[in-house]
């Protein structure tokens, strides 16, 4: 997704900036985590008398890193929008027009 910061209100920015952290907290609480505690139980109970398959490890890793690559995309777009709002400010305070 292609977001363009140029031209949009410094509060909006901070609007879009609070909703991707929102975003990336409840991913990471309820997608991110839960999935890397499954597969290390799944691996853990690998280990004993159940023997886990080299396909289910290699589908629940592939699913980890999806999730680690969505994880990464939307912590990409909040720095963007956060560096927005740095050059923002920056530039209000230098002009001295607050």
């Amino acid at each position: 997704m292609v977001e363009n910061t140029e031209g949009v209100p410094l509060r909006e920015r901070f609007t879009v900036a609070e909703r991707l952290a929102r975003d990336l907290i409840d991913h990471i609480e309820h997608g991110f985590l839960p999935k890397t505690a499954h597969l290390r139980r799944l691996v853990r109970s690998g280990s004993g008398d159940s023997a886990v398959t080299d396909k289910t490890v290699r589908d629940h890793v592939k699913r980890l890193l999806d999730t680690d690559q969505f994880t990464a995309d939307v912590y990409a777009r909040f720095e963007k929008w956060l560096r927005s709002i740095e050059k923002e400010v920056t530039r209000i305070i230098e002009s001295g027009r607050f």
